[in-house]
Parts: C-alpha cells; structure tokens; sequence
C-alpha cells in the first residue's frame, strides 16, 4: 500500500491519514513479533540450559530448587508468550484467511 498525494498532503498539514494509521500498525506488530520471538527464544534457551544444570552432577554451586523454580517461571512466561502469539497473530491471520 502506498500513500496517495492527497495522504501526503493530508499528514504534513497535520492531519491523520488511514494510510499513516496503518502503516503506525505494521510497524507496532512488526516491533511486538520481534519482542515475542526475543523472549520465546529466551525462554528455551534458559530452560534448556536449566534442564542441564539439573542434570549435571559437577555443577554443585547452584542449589537445585532454585534452578527448578527458575525453569519453572521461565516456563510459564514463555507459555504465556506463546499464547499471546497465537492469540493475536495466529487467530487473527487464520480468520482473515477464511
């Protein structure tokens, strides 16, 4: 989509365009798709790292409850983030296909 002459015209007197509010949209999804794949990632990579340190027998420093609870809340934060993905991204992208 691009913007038109007349949308132009229409933001640089100061007024908002559908075009503007649009592409405003694309640009937040874009942000929170990044954000959410950041903190997804994140989550696996700290509760694999996690599932190591519990199953290692040379890494006595760390007391095993608090790796278990930390795997435990990393592991719902990023249930929590997968499901927002899917609520927002997914849902909304399959209705539009229907």
């Amino acid at each position: 989509m691009r913007a038109t002459l007349h949308d132009e015209l229409m933001h640089e007197a100061g007024f908002e365009t559908d075009y503007h509010r649009k592409l405003e949209l694309r640009r937040e999804r874009r942000r929170r798709t990044r954000t959410n794949a950041a903190a997804i990632f994140g989550s696996l990579a700290f509760i694999a790292a996690g599932a190591v340190a519990l199953g290692a027998d040379y890494l006595p420093v760390i007391p095993r409850p608090i790796v278990g609870a930390a795997l435990l809340i990393v592991a719902i934060v990023g249930l929590v983030q997968l499901v927002n993905w899917v609520r927002y991204r997914v849902v909304p992208w399959m209705k539009d296909q229907i």
